[in-house]
């Protein structure tokens, strides 16, 4: 996934990785940019921390500290989504976010997760304690713990549907 390559016209970078036809590239102070497949930078080198790839045309980076997440931009104590030209798509700030995927993303805010489209507007309103994965086929699906005083009860697979219907049950 990383390769390493010097050469006159990417010599600003020290590492590289491939993401949808352009370059992350990791600066010698250990910013992440982005470059096209000529060299030429695209979004200058100022992130402290970047997702792997754009997912549906925005990818999560993160200008201060750094935060937990997945393809994301910390801007101001949270994290927020870029465009491939670098301008600022979805400010959020969130907690954490995850990719893109048919649409939605999941993000968390005020230690609980909900999912946006990708103009930033709530389409499941954040309620949600565990981490959710990814939507596929419509479905997103999250592992919940019950527990009582400290010890496991019970262990659950609940199901989220893109319009924000949620089917539970038990998980052996």
């Amino acid at each position: 996934r990383f390769f390493f390559e010097i050469s006159p016209i990417t010599s600003l970078f020290t590492e590289k990785r491939v993401i949808e036809g352009r370059f992350l590239g990791i600066s010698p102070e250990g910013k992440f940019g982005f470059m096209d497949e000529q060299g030429k930078v695209v979004i200058p080198a100022r992130y402290v921390d970047s997702d792997d790839y754009f997912s549906e045309g925005l990818v999560g980076v993160t200008e201060t500290g750094v935060g937990e997440g997945n393809g994301l931009v910390k801007k101001q104590g949270g994290w927020f989504f870029i465009d491939s030209m670098g301008n600022t798509i979805i400010e959020g700030p969130f907690e954490e976010v995850n990719r893109f995927t048919e649409g939605l993303c999941w993000v968390k805010q005020y230690g609980h997760w909900g999912a946006i489209d990708t103009e930033g507007d709530w389409v499941i309103q954040p309620d949600i304690d565990s981490r959710p994965g990814v939507f596929k086929n419509g479905i997103a699906r999250i592992n919940l713990l019950r527990d009582e005083g400290g010890f496991l009860k019970e262990q659950y697979v609940m199901y989220y549907s893109k319009s924000g219907y949620a089917a539970w049950r038990p998980f052996y």
